[in-house]
């Protein structure tokens, strides 16, 4: 007996409709007639593997849309920095958070890798909902609402590594922004 069944589901790389045994939170076996001590009927659905997506500002599902006309260094610097600068604080960064969260868990993604500021909050959000992801304070060589120095940014980045370093859904990542700053 397994831990969980998906029952009746169409695997996309398989013809027909089977069960899927989860035993341990990993997939222990795929076949027909599977029991479980719970089951969820997947029938008329197609069961496939999640997404991850490795390249987030998830905070800034805030922002979306605004200047998207404009070419990147334009957007950033006559845009993006001066609207972030007056905006993001710790409950900008959670709100986006979550909404963009919702719309990954919405689309199948079960894993994300995410740069921007005040990712503790991030983490909490991640926490909350139960998605996994790598997150890490941008590092940059200009002031911003979470620091005023590289230096600084480098000393905020180890203090979230230690501070989240052996979580189960979220893992500390170092994230240098670009070359260009």
């Amino acid at each position: 007996m397994y831990e969980l069944v998906l029952k009746g589901g169409r695997i996309y790389n398989r013809e027909g409709e089977w069960d899927i045994g989860i035993r341990d939170g990993k997939i222990a076996k795929i076949g027909k007639g599977l029991k479980g001590k719970e089951e969820i009927s997947c029938e008329g659905c197609i069961i496939y593997p999640s997404f991850a997506n490795v390249h987030t500002h998830v905070p800034m599902s805030l922002l979306r849309g605004i200047g998207s006309d404009l070419p990147l260094m334009d957007w950033l610097k006559k845009v993006i920095w001066k609207v972030e600068g007056k905006l993001v604080s710790p409950e900008f960064v959670r709100v986006g958070a979550l909404l963009g969260v919702a719309e990954m868990i919405m689309s199948g993604t079960t894993l994300f890798v995410d740069m921007y500021f005040f990712e503790e909050e991030v983490a909490k959000v991640c926490k909350e909902v139960g998605i996994r992801a790598g997150l890490g304070f941008g590092i940059l060589d200009f002031p911003t609402p979470v620091a005023k120095s590289p230096q600084e940014y480098l000393e905020r980045a180890k203090k979230f590594l230690e501070e989240f370093r052996g979580e189960d859904l979220v893992f500390p990542v170092v994230c240098p922004h670009a070359v260009y700053t």
